[in-house]
């Protein structure tokens, strides 16, 4: 009996870790640092002090605010299309873990954003290209379209691993105003013992 439950621990662990692989091949493509390869500490001064973000702007964890911190991507464009800019986010979020408001936990967003001026058929271009790449390597996936006037103007598809209820990737695209489009990359993970982590026990 012991023998089958820790084959059936060992056979669940690997093919988590097969699906939790595609997470660091998404953020290895596109993100200018992988917290998933390194301790969180050292993704976290790599972050900002890459030489290819600038604007930054750095908040620090208080009593009463959350870790926040923005730059923009310069010199290296990891999409098939032209942005107009790139900004790079990782911000702390208050997650509630249950029914009641006491039980919270943090996660970290890590996001990506390009905003292009050409058109929607643009950004929507290169969610079709990252569907192609890398959407049946995930467990499942929903969408949730954005219509306006009968038109779908957007989109956001939550990616899922499986044991997750939690979606630990999302991609969005859609109009930003009249004359601006932008496609949004998020990861969420978690942080332990200096690791970041996969939220899979949400």
């Amino acid at each position: 009996m012991k023998k089958i439950i820790l084959l059936f621990f060992i056979s669940a662990m690997s093919v988590l870790a097969y699906s939790q692989d595609v997470i660091v091949d998404v953020t290895d493509e596109y993100y200018p640092v992988n917290p998933f390869v390194d301790k969180f500490s050292e993704f976290l001064k790599g972050l900002i002090n890459n030489p290819f973000l600038s604007e930054k702007s750095i908040h620090k964890r208080t009593d009463s605010t959350l870790f926040f911190f923005k730059g923009k991507y310069g010199l290296q464009n990891p999409f098939s299309f032209q942005p107009s800019k790139i900004e790079v986010i990782l911000a702390e979020s208050e997650m509630e873990l249950s029914d009641s408001a006491s039980l919270k936990d943090t996660i970290l967003v890590y996001q990506l954003i390009a905003y292009s001026e050409k058109s929607l058929q643009t950004v929507k271009t290169e969610f079709n290209r990252f569907e192609r790449e890398f959407g049946k390597r995930f467990s499942n996936s929903t969408n949730s379209d954005i219509v306006s006037e009968g038109k779908v103007e957007g989109s956001t598809h939550n990616y899922f691993l499986k044991m997750s209820r939690l979606s630990p990737l999302s991609f969005s695209w859609g109009k930003m105003s009249s004359n601006e489009y932008a496609c949004i990359i998020t990861i969420r993970f978690i942080v332990k013992q200096n690791e970041a982590l996969m939220p899979l026990v949400y």
